[in-house]
C-alpha cells in the first residue's frame, strides 16, 4: 500500500510539473509576443522621430533661406530711397517732390529732412 501511494504521489506531482510548465510556456509566449509587439512600436515611434526631425530641419533651412532672400531686398529697397531722398534734401529739392520722387510718407520725408538738417549743422 505504500508504494501504490508512493506511486500516486509521483504521479501528482509529474502532473502538477507538467501543468506547471505548461503555464510558464503559455506565459514565456505572451510575453515574448508582448515584447514583439512593443520593439514595433518603438520602432515606428523612432521612424517618426528620424522623420520629423528631417522635416524640421529642411523647414529650418527654407525659413533661413527666405529671411536671407527677404532682408537684402527690404534693405535695398528701403536704403535706396532713404539714400535718394536725402540726397535729395541736401540739394534743396522741396519736401513734397522728395515724397513724389522717392514715394515717402510725409512723416519719412519730415524725418529725412530733420536728419539731414542736423547732419548740415553738425559739419
Amino acid at each position: 500500500m505504500n508504494s501504490e501511494w508512493m506511486q500516486y504521489l509521483l504521479l501528482a506531482v509529474s502532473a502538477a510539473s507538467l501543468l506547471l510548465a505548461f503555464i510558464a510556456i503559455n506565459y514565456a509566449i505572451r510575453t515574448r509576443k508582448m515584447f514583439e509587439q512593443q520593439a514595433r512600436e518603438n520602432q515606428q515611434a523612432v521612424e517618426t522621430v528620424v522623420e520629423m526631425g528631417k522635416r524640421l530641419v529642411n523647414l529650418q533651412a527654407d525659413i533661413q533661406a527666405l529671411q536671407h532672400k527677404q532682408q537684402p531686398a527690404d534693405l535695398g529697397s528701403n536704403y535706396k530711397a532713404y539714400s535718394q531722398a536725402a540726397e535729395l534734401l541736401t540739394r534743396g529739392v522741396s519736401m513734397k517732390e522728395v515724397m513724389e520722387r522717392c514715394q515717402l510718407s510725409k512723416g519719412e520725408a519730415e524725418l529725412l529732412a530733420a536728419m539731414t538738417q542736423r547732419s548740415k549743422n553738425a559739419k
